[in-house]
């Protein structure tokens, strides 16, 4: 039987084309592992919500969101579980740019007119979030490259990157790019930790349970968890239950006690105190703040 390989390192978006734009729903575009590839990817969520992890960033996503993935920078998305009912599906949709820097070669970025666009390539593995007048020019760029033919869509990626590169509001996802990407052995325990943990963050999981999953003792999973992710697995898997239960919040008129036990916790004292800790407000609070108008149905 043959050695499996390493899904986080195998997948390469790219076989034969250096530019591939796609306009899909998400459970045709999203891998749903942690991964990375060689590639510059530029992804904008059209519709829908879920959760990433981008380096060793776990955040939420939602839509209206563009992020640029710099080469090699690990990242994992997940739509929210109710896009995979079928009549859902249709409510997640994404553009996706993936291009190969062999696209530009050195000396067209030694030009003084590229510093922008070399300055964004050289950053870009920590990971970059466009926000303001840059993202609706760049939203519009790539809607425009769907319909474009090919020599036009590598001018309107030179003016994308450049737009980007030049922009006033971005915000950088790593404070540092990551010292070395993990070897297969490495990213195959962050992919299944990861995995097993958005999958049962609403279960009790045990550090003897979430050991097992990364094939370590207990106490070699604390020590390794705490040097791989900067935090205990305690704060982490709190992190996955807040960040369920602020999007319920904004999202529903769940009662806070129901949304309290259906985000993982057993008592309300104990989500109170990580709700504050995290959100820096109560749970009512933070709904009278953000929740999402009703849209009334025509």
């Amino acid at each position: 039987m043959p050695e499996r390989q390493s899904e986080f390192l195998t997948i390469v978006p790219l076989l034969s084309s250096p530019y591939l734009l796609t306009r899909k729903m998400a459970r045709d575009q999203f891998h749903g592992v942690y991964h990375h590839h060689p590639e510059i990817q530029l992804e904008y969520v059209l519709a829908g919500s879920g959760v990433q992890v981008i380096g060793d960033h776990y955040s939420r996503f939602s839509a209206g969101d563009l992020v640029l993935f710099g080469p090699g920078l690990p990242h994992l998305r997940k739509p929210d579980p109710r896009y995979s009912h079928k009549d859902q599906m249709e409510n997640f949709e994404v553009i996706t740019l993936i291009f190969d820097l062999a696209l530009f070669s050195e000396t067209m970025l030694s030009i003084p007119a590229f510093k922008p666009i070399r300055q964004l390539i050289r950053h870009s593995s920590r990971g970059v979030i466009i926000k303001g007048e840059a993202q609706a020019k760049v939203v519009k760029l790539l809607t425009e490259s769907l319909t474009a033919k090919p020599v036009q869509q590598i001018h309107l990626l030179i003016n994308i990157l450049d737009c980007i590169g030049n922009a006033s509001e971005l915000k950088y996802i790593l404070a540092e790019p990551l010292e070395s990407l993990p070897s297969e052995n490495h990213s195959d325990r962050i992919a299944n930790i990861y995995a097993y943990a958005l999958e049962h963050f609403r279960d009790t999981i045990t550090i003897k349970e979430i050991a097992k999953v990364a094939n370590l003792s207990a106490h070699s999973f604390c020590r390794y968890f705490k040097q791989t992710f900067k935090k205990p697995f305690s704060y982490f898997l709190a992190e996955l239950r807040i960040n369920h239960a602020s999007t319920l919040l904004n999202e529903t008129d769940r009662s806070i006690s129901d949304i309290c036990l259906e985000s993982g916790f057993n008592n309300f004292a104990n989500f109170n105190k990580w709700f504050r800790r995290m959100k820096h407000c109560t749970p009512s609070a933070y709904r009278r703040k953000y929740k999402l108008p009703v849209v009334p149905a025509p």
